[in-house]
């Protein structure tokens, strides 16, 4: 399986100290993991990033960049970027992850912009990106269900207070809960979850 990466997934889960567990969380061979040209740049040049982030933690990511591969030109149907400039609110980044259209056809979106999912999906009548795209974008609250089963409410509850909530508001209201329980967090993110997928038009994977 390919698994593409946007810059905010990136630097969310990579804060959190879980970009390692990624490359076998949506399947059970080991994922090739895709980010876009700009992550680095944008991670090592980006002064906004130092109110979130620690200098220390953003360096850990880009080293950790190195194993990651660039998304390829080839990769990406130009007719279909050209069509998505006109969407409001999706930028650059992840008009280039809607653009994708890689030889294997085993891949996922992972994506931390929720607002250009429900744009993307507003476009209902482009047949091409549904047919492209359906069941294969996966948002944040996807991915923090799936590393609570992996690890644990102790594991994952210590490590979002500890690391900021990884900067998401989102994770900072399921879990800064006042007596935290596996079923409050499962609950909470399962709800926001729900609430996407339902603007979504089918275009996210189902849990």
């Amino acid at each position: 399986m390919l698994l593409f990466l946007d810059n905010d997934i990136l630097l969310k889960i990579g804060s959190l100290g879980f970009l390692e567990n990624l490359k076998n969380l949506f399947s059970n061979d080991t994922s090739s993991i895709f980010i876009l040209p700009t992550a680095k740049p944008y991670i090592l040049n980006n002064k906004n990033l130092r109110n979130k982030y620690s200098e220390h933690t953003l360096n850990e990511i880009v080293t950790i960049l190195k194993n990651y591969k660039i998304i390829l030109d080839e990769f990406i149907d130009d007719k279909r970027y050209r069509s998505l400039t006109s969407i409001d609110k999706i930028d650059s980044g992840e008009r280039v992850l809607f653009s994708l259209n890689p030889p294997n056809t085993d891949f996922l979106i992972l994506t931390g912009d929720k607002n250009s999912i429900i744009q993307l999906a507003k476009q209902g009548s482009n047949s091409e990106i549904n047919s492209t795209l359906t069941g294969r974008i996966v948002c944040l609250e996807h991915i923090a269900l799936k590393l609570l089963d992996l690890h644990g409410i102790d594991i994952i509850g210590r490590r979002m207070i500890e690391k900021d909530f990884g900067g998401d508001k989102t994770l900072n209201l399921v879990f800064n809960q006042p007596n935290m329980t596996i079923e409050k967090a499962s609950g909470g993110l399962l709800s926001y979850y729900n609430d996407l997928y339902s603007q979504s038009n089918r275009l996210l994977l189902p849990l």
